[in-house]
This record gives structure tokens, C-alpha cells and sequence, in this order.
């Protein structure tokens, strides 16, 4: 293969992602599909003419996606505040269904009932749990949960999140909530656990739902005594439970009952206890724990009767209850009929009548999904299509098929009880917000060969993947690691490292003969993290030059490179931390001129200097301004140092192919090697592509591991780069005292920075309180770690003390860290200085062991979410002014900063450099 000039490298062996369109907000998916094989789609419902069917416009591609009904768990559309219900009356049916409306008739066989969105409707009696006339403002009060932006974290490091409209925690964890409430209200619980589940749901003093093994109990707990009802057992495997609990304060009691009505327990409550605003808590101890649906509406105080027999329960307004074997409404007369066991009639004024319940105990409902509505109306039935903007669903609780607008919809909830498609672990596709397990299957007869075609689990339709799509797609746990690099083994068979690569992804060998398998054995390591075997002939200022058996003789420039090994090279992952950050950490006098390449011997010796060049013979290093010669039979690795300001993702999205509107894809192959390439389809099992400076490839999908779609390549070029990304030492005490040099400190160079501050509680230096990190949320912290025998910290108080006062009626307050003193030496320091901060004791020093003190004095600020937002170590005369912009920005911070993860890198220098700068 004859390749022209030297021009091709800029799309030749680093092939990128291309440039993504600006998404359109205005089209951006509002709802989440949830399968019950826990994949997660965005997107939105569309029409389809089919029963129990459900077709999903998903982000992932142009063509939607069909799914049968019993592959539904749940799909969310929770958009804005739910609607205020206004009808007077509220019509609750088999199966936990809610209807509001006008009503038109009551007989002893059915109740009419004229809704707002779905006209008239009738339920036979026999369907009817209560009748109950709307008290004025009997409204929703909230419905969701709609995202982690009103709940506040109980502890600094929670894992719940937010996962397409459920709250979701995998281990220990707390969230918490304030709602106000009414006296008399009802809250509706949908909760999904696994068998084993550890937690508690707390409202207020009000009443706890805690799990006792593998039971679940109502618990009113006071100083003098606990009432705990058990309620009902928690199922093996992961199941749904659904509760509702009526609070009636007036009346001192917390009822607990299922969907359907049927009461599982009843505790007592003080008379007239006080609710209006309760923090409702759920805490999560072990197992995956997911908080699906919760609702909170006013209740009249009437409780659905659970008589054995065939008649009603009539509750007046004024509480009074009497049985009836049928009831009837005179309209006209305004009255409400009923008979008793003796067939004797009565007529009670409908004014006064407050609610109908009727026994509902020993029915249960078959439908296979449920819809629950922003107006807090909720229907179960079978999905019988999607048309034109609604979803019609057949409710045989009135026996019709009810046109549902979409854009009402808070959630739908799959209830069938057929199993699942069976879903293997791998392959799974992994993009933002989107977990799809399938298959990448063949393109089909008349397909684009430019797309890649995706067969979800469950779906009974294959969808070409969107070009633009930034993805991985993983086809097995892990990759292997082997003892030593995979790309530069050779076998006793006498297969060469480029023989190996060719098969893997199904390249031609050339006529080169300017290679010889005597030669082979080193591989170039390149910004997109594609590996080339290759020979290295030279390496000079501008460019590295390189023969190869896959390609005649080229050359790549050196800022495409990210390191050259050879065969005998060890995996540099086996490194431990310590001596990974020893050789990544930058002295303070190199900071000007930092080492750009580090070259590792074949003993596994390191040295850092500036790579100069490299011939057949020599590698040519400068060496802190001196020039050394080292044999090149002794160097086996030459890393190129990440420095500030690179951005490996951006230079690789800035390289892109001639000529092709193919998606870009890396793949991971299971021996090590990645190619970047444009695919051309895939063939029994095969995905074909191009790659601009190698030609047709060919990778059988059983030898990879994995698949990199669109930006995801550049991101994972970016985090090869950030392992060898060169990090400032801490400076020495008498450079941060002198504030030499006197330009900005920004106080976000510490891995802390950006991350939740580590909580601790200890001793105030006056009295026997305690102070704890973790309950000043609200407030912006200023922690100053320091000792009485520190004179750079004694110089720095003031400083410190004179800024934040300047920020108090901003909620600013100053907390002192004292490292392992005595109170009396802390007491007198601060009188003779005369100052007085609240100062804690760091008896043991853990603490300072937690923010990573390692030289004093240390300035943390934290802001008011509770996390790290500068972190200053020493003082100077410039530290005021740095000291008082950093809180300015955070205290004009917006309530919700963007947190950014940052990778934790202990900045340690090296022994030898240390020594050197002493």
C-alpha cells in the first residue's frame, strides 16, 4: 500500500470523533423509559396502532423502538408542579384508580361520574372503594420525586441520584425533605427493594416505616415508649411495595393500608400533634433501594370500609357513620336514599352527606398498567394504542377506553405480572443517561452501510445508532491484563507483534521490504490511544519517523504521540501510587521549565528530562540543562508528559476524516490494540470500516472488548493523558512565607477542591460543646489550621480574621483548627495576640490528616453545599487580597455551583529533588 506525502498523518492514525450539532433544547427528551431489565432510555412515547405495545423515540437513534407492555417497569414524564384539582368530587375505584369530576348519577348499580378529561364515565358499584365529596382546596400537595434539587443530603457524601426519574442509591445513604402539611393528609409510597433490604422512612415525629429483617413495621416512637405494628413481609427478589398512610392529627392516628384499601396496621399519635412543616427522611443501609413514586394530597379523614358484607358505609359531615344495603341519589330532591337489612328506606340530605365507602377488600384488579396524571388522577387498564398526541388505555373499572393526552402523564407504571425477556449481561450499550443491553447486529438488506444497527433486549425492532452518538458499547466484564503488554508479546510460532495486529483487525500484509520481523516489537502509543507497531528509526524536534510492515514508511508528529515502548516494556499500570506520584510530582524550581518526557531503563529505572531526539543508537535527553547520551538498547519506554493546558480530546477533535459521513468508532481489542476507524457495517458478526493510513479493516466483534462511539474516543484519550499529567509539589514553608513571586493564588490547585468536605465533629476551645462540619450547611466555612508554635501562622491570623469579618452578615464564619495543643498554650497565644476565633481541638490530628495538612498554615474554604471551594497553604503579605476574592466568588455564588470531579493525586516531591532544594 503507497500512501503520498507526509500531509495524510493529520487524519492518518489518529482518526477522531466529529464535531457534534448543537443539541435543540427546545426538542431535548423530557421522559425516561424504564425497562425491567433496569435499562434506561430518553426520549418520548409516539403513536402506535397496536395493543399492549409501546413505541419509544429514544435518544440513541432516528427509529423508534417497539416494547411489549410486560417489558415496561416504568416511564416517567415528571415536567413542572402538578395541577390543581378543582371538582367537588373525587371517585376512588378497584385497584387504587382516583377519578375527579361532576357527579351525574348514584344507583344502586353504578355511579356516573362527568370528568374534565375523559366526559362521562360510570363504574359499577361493585368497582367503587369511595364516593367522596372534595373538601375546598383538596389538592395534590406534591407528587414526584422530580430530581435531587429539594432534597438535601444527611450525610456529605450520599450516593442517591437522580436516575430518570426515580431517586436511586446503591449503599448507605440519606435523603431528606421538608413538605407542609395539613392535619389530615394522605401519602401515597411506591418503594423498590430487593429481599434483604435495610431502611427507614421517617415523617417528622409523626411516624417511621423501618424493615426488621425481612419484615416491614409501622413505628411511633416517643421518649417513654414505641409502638411497632408489624405490617407486612418483603417479598424474595426485588419487588414493588406500595402503601399508603393516613395521618389524621386531630384525631391522633397514622393508618397504613395497601393500594387497594385493604388496612395493615394503625398507631396511636398524641391528640392535636403538630405537623405543618415535617421533614419527611429515607435512609438506605445495604441493598439497591429506589424511591419510584411519592405523593402527598389532603384527606377528608374517611377510611375505605372493610365490612364483610355486600353493603355501603354512609359518613355524614358531621362523623357520623350508619351501614345501608343500597344506596341511591335523589337528584331533585336532594337527598340521599339508602335501604337497611330489612329493606326499610331512609333519606339522609345530600349536603350533608362527606363520603361512600363500599367493601373493596377481597377484589383485585388485572390490569397491566397504570397511569398517574399531573391532576392527581390515576387509571390501571390495557394499553390499546398511541394516537395523535393521547394514549388510550382500556379501564375496566368503567369498562371504557379512555383517551389520555401525554403531555397529562406524571408517570406510567408497568403492573403485568408476564415475566420479562431474559437479559444477558453483555453486550450493553452505555451512553449519557441511557443503559441498553442488546446486540450490535448485521446491517440489514438495504440498510446504511454507514450506520450501526442496535437490537435493545426486550424491543421487537433493530434501529440504526445516531451518527453523532457518543457511547461505549461493552461486549464482557473486563479486560484482560496480562503480565506484560499484550501488543508486544510474540509466540514461540514465530508470529511478529505486526503479524498479530493485522489479524486482529483483518489487514493485508504490504510489500514493504524495508522491514524485517528482526525489527519489530515497538509500538507508538498516540493521542487518540491507538497503539502502531512499528520500528522507531529517529525522533528529531519536529517529527517521529517509523518503518513498518502495515504501511511504507511515514513519519507522525511528535504532539501526536503519547509514548513508545518496546516489547520488553512492563504494563506502567503496576505501579503503585506512591511511586506514580513521586514521578509525576513537579519541584517548584522546574515549574518554568518543566520535564516534558521521562524515558524508563530496562531495570525500571525512571529519569524526567526534555526528549531532544533518538537514532538507531542514541537517545539524546536533556537533563536540567545538561545533555545526555543514553544507549537506546537500554531504554525500553518513553512517555510524553502531560502538561497544563493540553487537551488531548480537543486536538483529537480537531483531526477528521476526509470525505466520510461514517461514525467514528475505536475499538478496544481483547490483546490490547486500539484502532480508530470509520465503520462501514457490520457482516456475520464483523464491523468493517476505514482507517485513512492503514486502509480496510476487519475486527470480529467476538475478539473485542469494547467500542468507543464519537466523543467518548476523545475522552478516553483525554484520561491517558490525565494519568501522566505533570502535578505542582506543595511549596516549602519559606516560599509560601515570603509570598515569593506575589502573582494570584486561585487556592484550587488541591485534589479537595470541588469535592465534599470531610466531616468531623470536635471539641470547642471554650466549654464542653462540640462543633460538626456537616450542620453548618447553608453557611460558607473558613477553616484555619494552625499551632501556637507556627510563626507563619501567627502572621496569617490576623489576615484571616480581618477578611472573613468583612464577610459576617454574609453568613461567613471563621472556625480555627488547632493541631494537638493544650488549651491553656491555645489561651494565651490568643491573648496576647489579641483574638478571639472559635477555635476546635485536633487532639489526635486526624483531622488534619483528612484535609491532607501537611504544612501549616492551611486556609480551607467551604462553601455553603458543604464542599471544598479553595484551599491555601502558607501566607505572605499577598494572602489577604487572595484570601478576599476567593470568598467574594463563593459567597456570589449561585445556590447550586457546578461540581466538577477532580482525581485525587497526593503532591509529594521527590526525596532526591526535595533534598536538592533544601
Amino acid at each position: 500500500m503507497t500512501l503520498g506525502s507526509h500531509s495524510w498523518i493529520f487524519v492518518a492514525l489518529v482518526i477522531a470523533a466529529p464535531a457534534l450539532a448543537a443539541p435543540d433544547e427546545s426538542a431535548a427528551p423530557v421522559s425516561h423509559l424504564h425497562l425491567k431489565n433496569r435499562d434506561v432510555y430518553l426520549g418520548d412515547l409516539v403513536d402506535i396502532d397496536e395493543p399492549d405495545m409501546l413505541r419509544w423515540q429514544s435518544a440513541l437513534s432516528d427509529q423508534p423502538l417497539d416494547f411489549p407492555v410486560a417489558e415496561i417497569n416504568a416511564v416517567y414524564r415528571r415536567i413542572g408542579e402538578p395541577t390543581a384539582q378543582t371538582a367537588p368530587y373525587c371517585l376512588e375505584l378497584l385497584g387504587g384508580d382516583i377519578l375527579y369530576g361532576d357527579l351525574v348519577a348514584l344507583t344502586p348499580e353504578k355511579i356516573t361520574l362527568k370528568t374534565e378529561m375523559f366526559g362521562e364515565v360510570a363504574a359499577p358499584i361493585q368497582r367503587v372503594a369511595r364516593l367522596i365529596r372534595c373538601q375546598e382546596g383538596r389538592d395534590l400537595i406534591y407528587s414526584g420525586p422530580t430530581g435531587m434539587e429539594d432534597w438535601e443530603l444527611t450525610e456529605s457524601s450520599s450516593p442517591w441520584k437522580d436516575d430518570g426519574g426515580e431517586l436511586r442509591v446503591e449503599e448507605v445513604g440519606g435523603i431528606s425533605r421538608k413538605f407542609k402539611l395539613p392535619q389530615q393528609f394522605c401519602l401515597e409510597l411506591s418503594l423498590v427493594v430487593q429481599d434483604g433490604a435495610c431502611f427507614y422512612l421517617e415523617l417528622g415525629d409523626l411516624f417511621t416505616l423501618e424493615t426488621f429483617g425481612d419484615k416491614l413495621a409501622l413505628v411511633r416512637e416517643t421518649s417513654k415508649a414505641a409502638d411497632v405494628v408489624k405490617l407486612q413481609s418483603i417479598p424474595a427478589g426485588e419487588s414493588r411495595l406500595q402503601l399508603l398512610a393516613f395521618v389524621d392529627s386531630a384525631e391522633g392516628t397514622v393508618t397504613i393500608s395497601t393500594l387497594i384499601g385493604k388496612v395493615l396496621g394503625t398507631v396511636r399519635l398524641a391528640a392535636d400533634s403538630p405537623v405543618e412543616e415535617s421533614t419527611l427522611t429515607l435512609k438506605n443501609y445495604n441493598k439497591p433501594l429506589c424511591l419510584e413514586q411519592l405523593r402527598l394530597r389532603v384527606w377528608n379523614g374517611v377510611l375505605s370500609s372493610e365490612l364483610a358484607g355486600d353493603g355501603a358505609v354512609v359518613h355524614s359531615s358531621s362523623g357520623e357513620s350508619r351501614a345501608a344495603k343500597t344506596v341511591r341519589l335523589d337528584s331533585e330532591a336532594g337527598q340521599l336514599v339508602i335501604t337497611n337489612g330489612q329493606d326499610a328506606t331512609e333519606s339522609l340530605p345530600w349536603d350533608g352527606i362527606a363520603a361512600i365507602t363500599f367493601p373493596t377488600a377481597a377484589k383485585k384488579s388485572e390490569a397491566t398498567s397504570r397511569l398517574n396524571l399531573r391532576n392527581g388522577v390515576r387509571v390501571s387498564g390495557d394499553l390499546r394504542a398511541v394516537k395523535e398526541g393521547a394514549l388510550q388505555l382500556h379501564v375496566a373499572n368503567v369498562d371504557a377506553t379512555l383517551n389520555v393526552p401525554i403531555d397529562q402523564i406524571d408517570s406510567l407504571i408497568g403492573i403485568s405480572d408476564e415475566k420479562a425477556t431474559a437479559t444477558n449481561d453483555y453486550p450493553v450499550l452505555e451512553a449519557e443517561d441511557e443503559l441498553s443491553h442488546g446486540d450490535l447486529v448485521d446491517t440489514p438488506d438495504g440498510g446504511d452501510p454507514n450506520c450501526l444497527y442496535w437490537k435493545p433486549s426486550g424491543s421487537l425492532t433493530i434501529a440504526s445508532l445516531r451518527p453523532d452518538l457518543s457511547a461505549r458499547i461493552r461486549f464482557r466484564a473486563a479486560l484482560p491484563q496480562p503480565k506484560t503488554d499484550a501488543a508486544n508479546r510474540t509466540t514461540t510460532s514465530g508470529i511478529t507483534a505486526s503479524d498479530r495486529f493485522r489479524m486482529a483487525y483483518g489487514f493485508a500484509p504490504t510489500d514493504s521490504k524495508n522491514v524485517s520481523g528482526a525489527n519489530e516489537g515497538e509500538v507508538l502509543t498516540l493521542v487518540s490511544g491507538d497503539s502502531f507497531v512499528c520500528r522507531v528509526q529517529s525522533i528529531d524536534e519536529n517529527f517521529v519517523t517509523f518503518v513498518s510492515q502495515l504501511v511504507e514508511v511515514k513519519r507522525v508528529p511528535r504532539e501526536l504521540v503519547l509514548g513508545w515502548h518496546t516489547s520488553i516494556a512492563t504494563n506502567l499500570d503496576t505501579l503503585n501510587d506512591d511511586k506514580r506520584d513521586r514521578l509525576l510530582t513537579l519541584p517548584r524550581r522546574q515549574r518554568d521549565d518543566p520535564p516534558t518526557h521521562m524515558i524508563e531503563s530496562n531495570r525500571g529505572d525512571f529519569l524526567r528530562g526534555r526528549l531532544l531526539g533518538m537514532n538507531e543508537t542514541s537517545v539524546i535527553m536533556e537533563v536540567r540543562l545538561e545533555e545526555k547520551k543514553i544507549d537506546r538498547s537500554v531504554v525500553r519506554r518513553i512517555v510524553w508528559l502531560g502538561e497544563n493546558g493540553e487537551d488531548p480530546e480537543s486536538d483529537i477533535n480537531n483531526l477528521l476524516p476526509q470525505n466520510s459521513n461514517a461514525p467514528l468508532v475505536q475499538a478496544v481489542h481483547l490483546d490490547g490494540f486500539r484502532l480508530t476507524f470509520a465503520s462501514r457495517g457490520v457482516v456475520q458478526g464483523a464491523i468493517n470500516g476505514e482507517c485513512v493510513s492503514l486502509g480496510a479493516c476487519q475486527i470480529n466483534l467476538e475478539d473485542v472488548y469494547q467500542l468507543l462511539l464519537g466523543k467518548r474516543i476523545g475522552e478516553a484519550a483525554a484520561e491517558l493523558a490525565e494519568a501522566w499529567k505533570l502535578k505542582d509539589a506543595t511549596d516549602p514553608l519559606f516560599a509560601q512565607d515570603d509570598g515569593g513571586g506575589g502573582g494570584a493564588n486561585p487556592g484550587n490547585s488541591s485534589s479537595l477542591v470541588g469535592n465534599p468536605a470531610p466531616d468531623f465533629t470536635l471539641d470547642l476551645l471554650d466549654g464542653e460543646d462540640k462543633f460538626t462540619l456537616s450542620k453548618q450547611q447553608g453557611s460558607v466555612v473558613v477553616l484555619d489550621f494552625w499551632a501556637t508554635w507556627c510563626g507563619p501562622c501567627i502572621q496569617a491570623m490576623p489576615q484571616i480574621d480581618g477578611v472573613v469579618k468583612e464577610f459576617e452578615d454574609q453568613g461567613v464564619k471563621l472556625i480555627g483548627v488547632n493541631m494537638q495543643e493544650d488549651r491553656q498554650s491555645i489561651k494565651s497565644l490568643l491573648e496576647r495576640i489579641k483574638l478571639s476565633p472559635t477555635v476546635v481541638l485536633d487532639i489526635d490530628g486526624a483531622t488534619a490528616e483528612k484535609y491532607q495538612v501537611t504544612a501549616i498554615p492551611q486556609t480551607v474554604i467551604i462553601d455553603r453545599q458543604g464542599k471544598v471551594a479553595n484551599l491555601f497553604v502558607g501566607g505572605g503579605p499577598q494572602f489577604a487580597g487572595q484570601l478576599r476574592e476567593a470568598l467574594k466568588k463563593v459567597v456570589e455564588a449561585p445556590a447550586e455551583p457546578a461540581a466538577e470531579e477532580a482525581e485525587e493525586i497526593k503532591e509529594e516531591a521527590p526525596a532526591e529533588e526535595a533534598a536538592a532544594e533544601k
